[in-house]
């Protein structure tokens, strides 16, 4: 098949990692494989990806706007869109993998037949009402669907009626292996995600570490991400690495004694799962999670946005060691299930099933 995965940018996430993943697999198994995409030229490179990147013209200008101070507010322009949708040259299969995207795979005029990867319920992006409801519309084009999870399957199931197939991501567990431990230097290790959208929680983590420095004062809190955020903990020691390879990030996840993910909300996060990967005791909030975060099995499941009971199982897992130790043990079970070998395949049996409908 000759298949377009269409990117608003290409930019590094998680979201955007996965959509490679599943181009380098397609590729591998003999289909040809392209991308094209609105984003800067070479936003790409921090990943080792096979299939080629067409961007716009726009990419450059695009970018730039991006970084400014303007950006919480800026719109996607229609004449963007229109760009976008006339990049996209003739295919079987046209994958759209945003809400932006989805609304420039419709409109294609060359592409013999349109999915769309939904990653994540995108009307919790945007507090413009606008941007929300443009949003929720996409869910409603007549193009067939896949989610990521079990949670987002449900949630497109309420607004829509409709009944769409899962098609879980994978994890290279090539990379994401359990390091050895170095001795304990006398602090206990949290290792968190920090971004500053509202959603990813850090600062409900931020809460949760106050609480527990009340009584203790041998915490250290190592964040991983573009940008260092600010904390303002007295009592914690807290570093930051920027932009980590795979390599070093599962090195890290391996020094944790406990990662930690405290979003409101996602869709099949692969943070918590690298880290089960790389033995590391998991605590994570409970929405997008439910694919492969068990309780007291392989993870501390909490409510999201509760930095109290945040606390309390961060202190539970630090304190009880035969309870970190199952959690371990759990997790490593856990993330042989999850190869991207099995998600390349599901991925390439919907996409037939699209291009023969």
């Amino acid at each position: 098949m000759r298949i377009v995965f269409v990117m608003h940018t290409t930019t590094r996430t998680g979201g955007h990692r996965t959509v490679f993943e599943y181009c380098n697999g397609l590729a591998k198994l003999g289909h040809e494989v392209s991308i094209v995409s609105l984003g800067f030229r070479r936003d790409d490179s921090w990943f080792p990806l096979v299939a080629p990147v067409t961007y716009s013209r726009l990419g450059r200008l695009l970018a730039l706007y991006d970084s400014s101070a303007l950006r919480i507010a800026r719109l996607p322009r229609w004449d963007e869109i229109r760009k976008l949708s006339e990049l996209i040259p003739e295919c079987d299969v046209a994958v759209a993998t945003y809400c932006v995207t989805a609304t420039a795979v419709w409109r294609s005029l060359r592409c013999r037949k349109r999915a769309y990867l939904v990653q994540h319920f995108e009307p919790l992006f945007f507090a413009d009402t606008y941007m929300k409801r443009w949003a929720l519309e996409t869910y409603f084009l007549p193009i067939q669907k896949a989610a990521n999870s079990i949670w987002l399957k449900e949630r497109i199931r309420e607004v829509t009626g409709a009944n769409v197939p899962i098609i879980n991501p994978g994890l290279d567990l090539s990379t994401f292996f359990p390091r050895k431990r170095l001795e304990p230097a006398g602090r206990k290790r949290i290792v968190a995600y920090a971004r500053s959208a509202p959603w990813k929680g850090f600062a409900d983590l931020v809460e949760a570490l106050r609480i527990l420095e009340r009584d203790r004062d041998d915490l250290e809190l190592v964040t991983y991400g573009a940008h260092r955020l600010p904390t303002a903990l007295k009592r914690t020691h807290v570093t930051h690495v920027s932009s980590p390879s795979d390599e070093k990030l599962a090195q890290l996840y391996s020094s944790a004694d406990v990662v930690v993910c405290p979003s409101w909300y996602e869709s099949f996060p692969l943070p918590p799962l690298e880290a089960m990967a790389c033995g590391a005791p998991v605590v994570t909030t409970n929405i997008g999670t439910e694919d492969y975060a068990a309780h007291l099995e392989n993870s501390l499941v909490v409510p999201a946005r509760k930095p109290a009971l945040l606390a309390e199982m961060i202190s539970q897992s630090l304190q009880d060691e035969s309870l970190s130790q199952r959690l371990r043990d759990g997790g490593l079970e856990t993330a042989k299930r999850f190869s991207w070998v099995n998600a390349v395949r599901a991925m390439e049996e919907f996409l037939g099933t699209v291009a023969a409908d």
